[in-house]
């Protein structure tokens, strides 16, 4: 994970970002929500003054989430799974991240109003198959 973070691909989408706008990225992606204020601050000094890379970081934010947050993870899990079969047996080619993250940006936790349930978005992603 550590490499992805001197990659091109790193560079071309977060290189302009500030350690708030990265570690905020990160709930987002994870959890489909901005980070609190408590934990931005927090993991944006570790960034800041090198106490801690992005990478651990996105790591200790996962293995702290919990209730709507570990739902919420176990929910793109399951979507990510079945995402990752199709594409070994074929049945989608695979050519661009951008359209699995944005079914994920829809799969919360069950607690979620406004979210799609996992069936949903792997509705969506039956659509996928043989595009």
């Amino acid at each position: 994970m550590a490499a992805f973070g001197n990659s091109d691909e790193f560079q071309s989408r977060f290189g302009n970002l500030s350690n708030s706008e990265l570690v905020n990225n990160i709930y987002i992606q994870l959890f489909n929500r901005e980070a609190e204020q408590a934990g931005l601050y927090y993991f944006a000094a570790l960034l800041e003054t090198g106490q801690s890379s992005l990478s651990q970081i996105a790591v200790d934010i996962l293995n702290g989430a919990s209730g709507d947050d570990a739902s919420t993870i176990i929910n793109k899990l399951s979507v990510c799974d079945y995402f990752t079969q199709k594409v070994a047996d074929g049945a989608i080619i695979y050519n661009s991240i951008d359209t699995i993250k944005t079914i994920l940006a829809t799969v919360g936790g069950a607690g979620r109003a406004g979210f799609v349930s996992v069936k949903n978005a792997t509705g969506e992603i039956n659509l996928l198959i043989n595009q």
